[in-house]
């Protein structure tokens, strides 16, 4: 197997990866060409024009229109290395449990949505209110605002496990993140605090009536990944396990990693009682 496809199997089996990747990759690109204008003696305002302000989404729909690509891009936008770096951890705190608790393809679909519905409210509400200068957004707070409540709404007390044995609950990470994006705010105006509103509204949602949404773009993402895992030949799938064969060594590590593929793209919470007695009993072994 090359390298390439050893990179995408390894990448597929998270959406945190996948989000990481594509964020680091884009800050590389857009920087590199920060860089090269600087290098040939552009003003700044070259970049900031024709580079920067087309990435990132505008506040009325006639001056996004002419950029309308925007609505994705903005959320993988940063003009700072250490703010990737941060978001990036913050993603990791939150996604990790979606993923844990609730298998892969999980993520990505709460990160998408929760920046294109945040920024559509806040395009909805500039051109309602004709604000005197145009605002302008980019970055995955929106984002990974929206997995946050998801997160929160979802499982409030799973905690993460630090030094002498104490664990700390997901909401007060939440809290803590909630607080430094507030601060984080150049200028409290309405529109700044929709993006903070239409990511809440979607965590919420993913909880609560809009569900089936989210869980559609999972297969479909389910779907996308599967063609190039097969196209790849990458790992066979099975259809079912062989409980009925001799309990040798064997036959049980053949259908431990079939269990462990479950939890992998479904979630722990969706073995069965006798799924979690097998692998209990080889845990023993």
């Amino acid at each position: 197997m090359s390298n390439a496809s050893s990179f995408i199997k390894y990448i597929s089996k998270s959406d945190i990866l996948k989000i990481i990747v594509a964020t680091t990759l884009f800050f590389v690109i857009v920087q590199s060409i920060r860089i090269t204008l600087l290098m040939n003696d552009e003003p700044t305002t070259f970049y900031d024009v024709h580079v920067w302000k087309n990435i990132g989404i505008t506040s009325t729909f006639s001056s996004w229109i002419s950029h309308f690509w925007s609505m994705i891009t903005f959320m993988f936008a940063e003009d700072n290395f250490w703010q990737v770096v941060g978001n990036m951890i913050w993603l990791w705190v939150f996604g990790s449990v979606i993923e844990d608790l609730k298998g892969i393809y999980r993520v990505l679909p709460i990160y998408l949505i929760g920046g294109i519905f945040s920024a559509f409210i806040f395009i909805l509400l500039g051109t309602i209110l004709k604000p005197a200068e145009v605002n302008f957004y980019a970055g995955a707070m929106p984002s990974i605002m929206a997995v946050a409540v998801a997160t929160i709404v979802y499982k409030p007390n799973y905690q993460f496990w630090f030094l002498f044995g104490k664990g700390i609950p997901v909401w007060i990470f939440g809290g803590v993140y909630f607080i430094l994006q507030l601060v984080a705010i150049k200028e409290y105006n309405l529109q700044n605090l929709s993006l903070m509103v239409g990511a809440i509204l979607v965590g919420v949602g993913y909880n609560y009536g809009f569900g089936f949404i989210f869980d559609n773009v999972t297969t479909g993402f389910k779907k996308l990944g599967e063609y190039f895992e097969n196209n790849r030949n990458f790992v066979n799938k099975k259809d079912g396990y062989n409980f009925s064969a001799p309990k040798t060594l064997q036959v049980d590590t053949a259908n431990i990693d079939m269990i462990l593929d479950k939890i992998n793209s479904k979630g722990i919470d969706s073995l069965s009682a006798k799924e979690k007695s097998i692998l209990e009993s080889f845990s023993k072994k």
